[in-house]
């Protein structure tokens, strides 16, 4: 009856992995909502949002490792553990970037002028969507590690 307590996670990159491709296309959509809204009211959640998708990019980045000594020496895990982990990187990366170019577009921080501001606001939504589709991606190549290529059978 109580075996269910003495369960453990025995690697948490499975789970993390879900964070970045649930919250930055998410961050992706309110990026868009906050550059094209004439209101600031979208800022906070993309800022809130971006936050925890930087710590869950990370937090499944470094996880990456773990389950790779589990598969380590199946053909496909070999196959594409190095554009896996690589893309991953890159997808950290753009999610730290785009939070730090949200945090210097707010006026208490930079004092820019207002059309430095849009292009900032423009290039914020650049690297959310670029981090967001750059993830999916990364996902998709973990999936194919995971459960291999569909083949339609």
């Amino acid at each position: 009856m109580t075996d269910w307590l003495d369960y453990s996670i025995p690697v948490w990159h499975p789970i993390a992995v879900h964070v970045p491709v649930v919250l930055l296309p998410l961050a992706a959509v309110f990026a868009l909502l906050w550059v094209t809204s004439a209101g600031r009211q979208w800022f906070a959640p993309m800022a809130i949002v971006l936050a925890l998708a930087v710590a869950g990019t990370a937090f499944a980045y470094w996880t990456g490792d773990a389950v790779y000594q589990q598969s380590e020496g199946v053909p496909v895990v070999e196959d594409l553990v190095g554009i896996h982990r690589q893309l991953g990187r890159i997808v950290l990366i753009a999610s730290v970037l785009s939070f730090v170019l949200t945090v210097l577009s707010m006026p208490q921080i930079a004092a820019i002028a207002p059309a430095a501001r849009r292009r900032l606001r423009l290039l914020v939504l650049l690297v959310v969507i670029v981090a967001a589709g750059l993830s999916l991606v990364t996902g998709h190549i973990g999936g194919i590690m995971v459960w291999g290529e569909y083949t339609g059978e």
